[in-house]
């Protein structure tokens, strides 16, 4: 079984207290940790007024894609630690298991994971188990193999959407 799950919002949400304790932990150089504070708490304009940045990681940057890894690791970390196999590519990450059961009982775990541990909320309408013949993650899908013997195996495919868009 896929337990597909997506952040909610992450570049919206993220915790700027919480992401530069993380970083601190590589990164001990004063001027750039100012420098990263500045840059998340850099105003945004909405609706011609300048707004204050209290959570949330600027999209579209460079810097964007490194601190969101630099959170997430922490869920990668958690989730090989708890012995799971799975796929994060950004926000969006994929936790396999054998069971429904086993399934739900992740998602439950990761969900309190990533509530309490990192401050992140989940996407509860993208987010759920499926079976891998009607799942697709990052442009691939999954068949089962047509091997005598090999029951509940799956290899991955190129998905229709990413077929179509490569002709």
């Amino acid at each position: 079984m896929c337990r597909g799950n997506a952040l909610k919002a992450f570049f919206d949400e993220v915790d700027h207290g919480h992401l530069l304790q993380l970083v601190y932990r590589k990164v001990k150089c004063r001027a750039i940790m100012r420098l990263i504070r500045k840059w998340l708490r850099a105003p945004i304009k909405i609706k011609g007024r300048l707004v204050k940045r209290r959570k949330g990681v600027p999209q579209g940057s460079p810097l964007s894609p490194l601190l969101s890894n630099i959170m997430l690791h922490e869920l990668d970390r958690e989730l090989e630690k708890q012995g799971h196999r799975f796929v994060r590519y950004a926000d969006d990450f994929s936790i396999y298991s054998k069971s429904k059961a086993a399934a739900r009982k992740v998602g439950d775990v990761i969900f309190q994971f990533l509530r309490d541990k990192l401050k992140l909320p989940i996407n509860r309408q993208k987010s759920g188990i499926r079976r891998p013949v009607n799942f697709v993650v990052l442009g691939f899908g999954f068949v089962p193999t047509y091997k005598k013997g090999e029951k509940g195996r799956y290899q991955t495919i190129v998905s229709n959407k990413s077929w179509k868009n490569l002709k």
